[in-house]
């Protein structure tokens, strides 16, 4: 028994290999984060909006450049104050705002959608392709437990 269980994981672990995927997506975030001073940090993607600056932004997941008024999502970033005159001026635990990236509509879908699935990731991260390892993942688990049923 332990020996089918064991060529099943084998078995498993090949299919992965010959994806040749490297698996980015955890379901366990760090919630015990906090920044150090001069760190920089993001906040979650806040929801759809039609782009309303004066110049295209670049998707900061496919790259791709998202029109004026087109939908997309904005992610606030900041600092983390670490020199004397800053922290004068935004307060030891204060933040100094940054200029904000952006992500295209399909990327935040992909991103909503695999956040909502328990998944962390960065905004940053190539939303296409963490969707295929997510379908690469399924099919294996998918694949594992066709194999126990047929074992037991």
């Amino acid at each position: 028994m332990i020996e089918n269980i064991l060529s099943v994981l084998i078995a498993a672990l090949n299919l992965k290999l010959k994806r040749n995927t490297l698996m980015s997506l955890s379901c366990s975030c760090d919630m015990d984060y906090y920044p150090e001073p001069g760190d920089t940090t993001w906040y979650e993607p806040a929801d759809y909006a039609p782009l309303s600056t004066t110049r295209r932004k670049r998707c900061s997941s496919c790259h791709e450049l998202i029109d004026i008024e087109a939908l997309m999502s904005e992610v606030m970033r900041v600092k983390i104050p670490d020199s004397d005159i800053e922290i004068r001026i935004y307060g030891e635990d204060g933040e100094m705002p940054l200029a904000s990236h952006y992500l295209c509509e399909r990327c935040a879908d992909l991103y909503f959608s695999l956040a909502d699935v328990g998944y962390c990731m960065s905004y940053k991260d190539d939303m296409r392709k963490l969707i295929k390892e997510y379908a690469a993942q399924q099919e294996m688990r998918k694949h594992v437990k066709d194999s126990l049923q047929k074992i037991s």
